[in-house]
């Protein structure tokens, strides 16, 4: 049921369930988001959560082939700087993006000029 600006309401109160369980077993994707309006200023998706678990996250990434479990992509004919970004609005602590595991950040380029990991403090 469509409710002011949402076009589709799922609710649910069930523990541990889902609210929308989307499968698919041929050679597509599950969901797909997409917003054609140049001008729009909003994500495609959206995730929110007020967990009190300092190790629980809006979005979870889980592959258990060969890939990865979270990834970002600009084409080649985009102006996008950041394929992955994240943005830390806390005034003290906390980063923006984290790696954890046997390598816990790790960059490449291919590019002679370019560079595999880069940081930089503005502050």
């Amino acid at each position: 049921m469509a409710n002011g600006n949402k076009g589709l309401v799922v609710t649910t109160n069930q523990n541990s369930s889902f609210s929308i369980d989307a499968s698919n077993s041929g050679t597509g994707v599950g969901i797909r988001a997409i917003n054609t309006n140049t001008a729009n200023t909003f994500a495609a998706i959206q995730a929110e959560t007020n967990s009190s678990n300092n190790i629980n996250s809006a979005i979870l990434g889980s592959n258990s082939g060969a890939g990865y479990a979270v990834s970002g992509q600009i084409p080649a004919t985009a102006t996008g700087t950041s394929a992955v970004f994240g943005n830390n609005l806390r005034t003290t602590g906390g980063s923006g993006v984290r790696g954890e595991g046997y390598n816990g950040v790790v960059g490449v380029s291919s590019k002679i000029d370019g560079f595999g990991v880069y940081g930089s403090n503005t502050g």
